[in-house]
């Protein structure tokens, strides 16, 4: 979360975990990391960010209302934001939280949709 001031500028992807328990949420910001560091090698991703969203409060509720995203579950899940592309946004079915599963859907993020 340390670069959620970069979001207007910067599509940015966001894993929201706000019910997990400590260990779930552990594993989000180990994912998040581990794929940033992957997405420095990756030439068309090296300038994404990978923020986590891990209170029900502030940002995450914020993206929730303007994407339409349902209100926190048990499950995680993902977002891309792309603002600085006419604020263009992408969202997945996929609930487990694996840096396989994060870079696919960076590389392949389906129907854009618009804020």
């Amino acid at each position: 979360e340390d670069n959620a001031g970069d979001i207007n500028d910067v599509k940015s992807l966001v894993i929201f975990n706000e019910y997990g328990d400590d260990e779930e949420q552990d594993k989000v910001k180990e994912v998040s990391k581990k794929v940033a560091e992957s997405l420095k090698e990756m030439k068309d991703l090296k300038d994404t960010n990978i923020l986590w969203a891990l209170s029900p409060d502030g940002l995450a509720k914020k993206i929730r209302s303007i994407t339409d995203l349902p209100d926190m579950s048990e499950d995680p899940t993902m977002i891309i934001l792309d603002i600085p592309d006419s604020a263009g946004y992408y969202k997945t079915d996929v609930t487990e939280i694996t840096e396989e599963n994060v870079i696919n859907f960076l590389k392949a993020p389906g129907k854009r949709l618009q804020l």
